[in-house]
């Protein structure tokens, strides 16, 4: 989300999202050293704010400008920072990373450009540790309405789908993933963990 586009949610509709992804990452319970993905992390806002409380980040998109101006955040932070977080291309259809590589995966404010739902979500799933955690934060109809009348006072449309935080929600409950809901003034947060697969010991 541009810098401009987000001075005046917060002025004209009191949607703060640098404040909100500040409580979307409290709810998360984060611990430093884990390994995040950031999933159309865009200029990387999550991305370095996940690494400010000392996670190990990788941000990917598909949008090459946008990557390009997230690189540029990183050298100019400071050495510490820039350390633990890095920026690639990736697909969130075909994310570019081994089963269970990740101990943390989110989507801020993503999903609901995909119209392909079940296959991203599953992918986030795929990726992420058995004893992982896939938060995905996306906007609810107010926090849409909102970026929706901002865009148009520039001409400009906020394309969207149908991959909503009630969908996959579904989708999480067909496929056995618990979760929980939370509800923020703009923002839908489901926070799910993967079930641990038990393996039963067989007699003799």
């Amino acid at each position: 989300m541009a810098d401009s586009n987000s001075r005046i949610l917060k002025r004209d509709y009191g949607f703060d999202v640098a404040a909100t992804r500040r409580e979307v990452l409290r709810l998360v319970e984060l611990r430093p050293g884990q390994r995040a993905l950031d999933i159309g992390t865009g200029e990387g806002s999550m991305a370095f704010a996940l690494a400010r409380r000392k996670l190990r980040v990788i941000g990917v998109d598909t949008d090459r400008e946008s990557l390009r101006v997230a690189r540029l955040r990183a050298k100019r932070a400071g050495i510490q920072l820039r350390k633990r977080v890095r920026f690639v291309y990736g697909d969130a259809l075909a994310l570019p990373f081994s089963d269970g590589e990740l101990d943390v995966v989110f989507s801020f404010d993503t999903l609901h450009h995909l119209s392909q739902c079940a296959d991203a979500v599953g992918e986030m799933l795929r990726v992420c540790s058995d004893t992982g955690v896939v938060a995905i934060a996306d906007l609810n109809r107010k926090g849409l309405r909102a970026i929706e009348e901002v865009m148009a006072r520039y001409g400009d449309e906020h394309y969207h789908n149908s991959c909503r935080v009630n969908v996959v929600g579904q989708i999480l409950k067909q496929q056995g993933v618990p979760y929980k809901r939370y509800a923020l003034p703009f923002v839908t947060l489901l926070v799910a963990r993967k079930p641990i697969q038990r393996v039963t010991k067989l007699p003799g």
